[in-house]
């Protein structure tokens, strides 16, 4: 499904964690260090995970492709 906003297409997909690093070429340390309040890296701004099980987690596109657009202008949301 997509979703268009600012003349812009989002997919509605959500996303395994090896296909957030690959989209945002970081490594897992610094993935989870963007999520963890305690850390220097933390960014509120940055799309939490979605739980879809007991021990499965996935990650929207969308949100994520929005948090690059935010980056890309310079803001922290």
């Amino acid at each position: 499904m997509k979703i268009i906003r600012n003349k812009q297409t989002y997919s509605a997909r959500l996303l395994k964690l090896e296909e957030v690093l690959n989209l945002l070429s970081i490594s897992k340390a610094y993935h989870f260090a963007l999520l963890n309040e305690e850390s220097k890296s933390f960014d509120p701004a940055y799309p939490k995970q979605i739980s879809i099980g007991i021990r499965a987690v996935r990650y929207s596109e969308k949100e994520l492709l929005e948090w690059i657009e935010i980056k890309k202008s310079g803001g922290r949301a």
